[in-house]
């Protein structure tokens, strides 16, 4: 591959993840839960998932004019246009998942009971496997560990876990420290685990 089109595809992902970090900051009140950007030659489509897609449409067409004019001035992208997307099950977007239990954590809820609570939501609502991990001070202010909170069947590497794994991580802030939240969600079960389960059960 040539040179130039590596170093294109590098200033691509930078400028995606800074669009990203906007985003998420701008857009937290109404849920937000991911973005999918489309960066083309004479245009490009932003597309924002959110929980509360009503107020996003009432309260924020104002900072979607705003940050079009931005992300074309800033990252000399073309025709810059912002759509919102209603998130349809919560319970099954990590970064909304990961965020409900830093505010929990936040708000002085037990990490435990929080991660717990999640986690079976997230199985209650059609997932295949969810893994929660909380890391940070959670022992208190001396110490810092990690723990996991896991369900069902999840994938942790190879292609089919970069596709059909949702991952997030939110940092929750209490008064002993930073608390890292980490979430993985397995929406759909890859083909051969379809297959093996149809085995299994005598079907076809």
């Amino acid at each position: 591959m040539p040179v130039e089109k590596i170093d294109n595809l590098i200033k691509i992902k930078i400028i995606k993840s800074e669009i990203e970090r906007i985003l998420k900051e701008k857009f937290d009140s109404y849920g937000y839960g991911g973005c999918d950007i489309l960066i083309m030659p004479h245009s490009t489509r932003i597309f924002v998932y959110v929980v509360n897609l009503a107020r996003a449409l009432e309260v924020g067409n104002k900072k979607r004019i705003i940050l079009e004019n931005e992300f074309k001035e800033k990252f000399k992208l073309m025709d810059p246009r912002i759509e919102f997307k209603e998130i349809e099950n919560p319970f099954l977007n990590a970064y909304v998942v990961a965020r409900r239990i830093g505010r929990a954590i936040e708000r002085g809820i037990d990490y435990k009971k929080a991660a717990n609570y999640y986690l079976d939501k997230v199985m209650e609502s059609g997932a295949i496997g969810c893994l929660i991990k909380v890391s940070g001070k959670i022992m208190g202010k001396e110490r810092s560990a990690s723990q996991k909170f896991k369900d069902g069947y999840i994938l942790h590497s190879g292609n089919y876990e970069e596709v059909l794994v949702d991952k997030a991580h939110y940092r929750a802030t209490i008064p002993h420290g930073i608390i890292g939240i980490s979430v993985k969600i397995l929406k759909q079960a890859p083909i051969e685990f379809v297959f093996e389960k149809k085995l299994e059960d005598g079907t076809s």
